[in-house]
């Protein structure tokens, strides 16, 4: 297509989507807080999004969309007025601005109010809105079964220690799951690895070769327990009662990989 053909395509698309000119108006309104008391010194900017001739690209210009159109910026008075002459589509929303304040809805420019909220106040919120939804992310569902409880919520919640596991990268998530007399983690890597680990591996509280140590068999689990394609899921195969009590006291426990003489801490997940 030729350049005075796109041209002319172009032309035709900027009138077809509505990006001609614009009426100016005058818009008024006010800003308050969500008792509906004036909030003085606010900046207050009108813009629009449509689309933006962008004559540095290839061929001498492009058409893009998400170009922000915006009106000049006024503060509102003691009786958190403001009046802004501005030319935009129906579209057109209010952005205002302030240390003290958060505006935390969407407003378009024709409404006449804009609700503030405190900052401390929404910060206040926010941080108990994330709180309940990880109280609901973190609640174990109806029926899910400690493997899959852990694949959704403790993996993602957990930090992860990256070894060279003779010659080969691995990652372990530093996450214990004990339940039903069964102690499980992840780890990251080839499956031929996790398996070598899990040969060795020594879970005790007292550090490096300690005697408080706990005798555990671990072993993979099958393709069709893991979280993702590269991560395999390792379980104690049998344990001793009387010497796995402090799992259900601690919080952390060491695990000890004694070909490495190395040791980690992993965060413990009671569910006994």
């Amino acid at each position: 297509m030729g350049r005075i053909a796109k041209a002319l395509v172009v032309i035709l698309l900027l009138i077809g989507t509505g990006c001609g000119s614009y009426e100016t108006r005058m818009y008024e309104g006010k800003t308050i807080d969500e008792a509906g008391l004036p909030i003085k010194g606010v900046s207050v900017t009108l813009c629009y999004v449509g689309w933006y001739w962008d004559w540095s690209m290839r061929d001498g210009f492009s058409l893009t969309w998400d170009h922000l159109y915006c009106s000049d910026t006024v503060t509102t008075d003691q009786h958190g007025n403001y009046r802004i002459f501005f030319a935009g589509p129906p579209s057109t929303f209010i952005h205002a601005r302030h240390d003290e304040w958060v505006q935390t809805k969407s407003f378009l420019a024709k409404e006449s109010r804009v609700v503030l909220v405190r900052r401390d106040i929404d910060q206040q919120r926010r941080a108990s809105r994330e709180e309940e939804r990880e109280k609901t992310f973190r609640k174990r569902r109806s029926g899910e079964s400690g493997v899959e409880y852990y694949c959704r919520v403790i993996r993602k919640r957990a930090d992860a220690i990256e070894l060279d596991y003779h010659g080969e990268r691995v990652k372990v998530i530093q996450a214990l799951l004990v339940e039903s007399h069964k102690a499980t983690f992840a780890v990251i890597g080839k499956y031929n690895i996790a398996q070598a680990m899990a040969s060795e591996l020594i879970m005790g509280d007292i550090g490096l070769n300690g005697v408080q140590t706990m005798p555990e068999n671990f072993t993979v689990l099958s393709d069709k327990s893991n979280c993702d394609n590269n991560m395999y899921l390792i379980r104690s195969v049998h344990y001793d009662g009387n010497d796995l009590s402090t799992l259900y006291k601690a919080e952390r426990i060491d695990v000890e990989v004694p070909s490495l003489r190395a040791i980690f801490t992993m965060k413990l997940w009671n569910f006994e």
